[in-house]
């Protein structure tokens, strides 16, 4: 799946595109006004799925980085405490003694903890 299509609002712009143009051709051919209200309605329906799809795709990825963020208890005291104090240079350096986490986990798990 593209990148772009992963947006909702690309989704019901295509949506809107497609019913525009079976509308059009609704006017034009009056005979098979009926066989395009099926298909828009198919169309809208696939719109509906679509965003569902997107939005339970979003909901399962903040609950894993969520699930994978440590809790406040996996953390020293002493680099809450240089967290609550706005140094987080010192409480970066201090977290990777303690459990030998590379800078970049870190920098991650001081920022999830630290208050914005």
């Amino acid at each position: 799946m593209r990148d772009w299509f992963r947006d909702s609002r690309w989704v019901w712009l295509i949506v809107l595109t497609v019913v525009i143009v079976i509308c059009a051709e609704a006017i034009a051919v009056p005979a098979k006004r009926s066989d395009l209200l099926c298909a828009t309605v198919g169309v809208v329906a696939v719109g509906f799925d679509v965003t569902r799809r997107q939005r339970q795709r979003r909901e399962r990825a903040a609950l894993a980085s969520r699930l994978a963020a440590p809790s406040s208890d996996d953390i020293p005291a002493d680099v809450i405490e240089l967290i609550v104090a706005d140094r987080k240079i010192q409480a970066i350096k201090r977290y990777r003694e303690h459990t030998g986490a590379g800078l970049r986990d870190a920098k991650a798990v001081i920022d999830s903890v630290a208050p914005r």
